[in-house]
């Protein structure tokens, strides 16, 4: 039963049905979930970033080729509800190129 237990890192309590087995797999279970949850919040918040530094490249080039091309660029929104939500992800774009600074210079600091 040792052998066992050491092998898969479950204590004897565990596997002879013990109570305190059981409390210990569930906080296991807990920190699994919990980190499961954090790596899919960081994945979806790097999505979110990278997504809109690529409208803002895409709309950058736009811009820049309606202006090469006619000499002006013109572009109106009257729903403020679309602008208010186009001024939250320039807001969240900005943040997200920090946050990608701030990583950068602490790897490089650290190396």
């Amino acid at each position: 039963m040792r052998k066992l237990a050491g092998k898969h890192g479950y204590s004897d309590s565990f596997l002879s049905g013990g109570a305190v087995g059981s409390v210990a797999l569930s906080a296991m279970e807990k920190k699994r979930r919990c980190m499961a949850t954090f790596a899919s919040l960081k994945d979806a918040f790097h999505i979110l970033g990278i997504s809109t530094l690529v409208s803002a490249v895409v709309m950058m080039c736009w811009a820049f080729f309606d202006i090469s091309t006619q000499g002006y660029f013109i572009l109106g929104e009257n729903h403020l509800t679309i602008r208010y939500f186009e001024c939250g992800l320039v807001g969240f774009s900005l943040i997200y190129v920090l946050y990608l600074l701030v990583a950068y210079i602490k790897k490089r600091a650290g190396a």
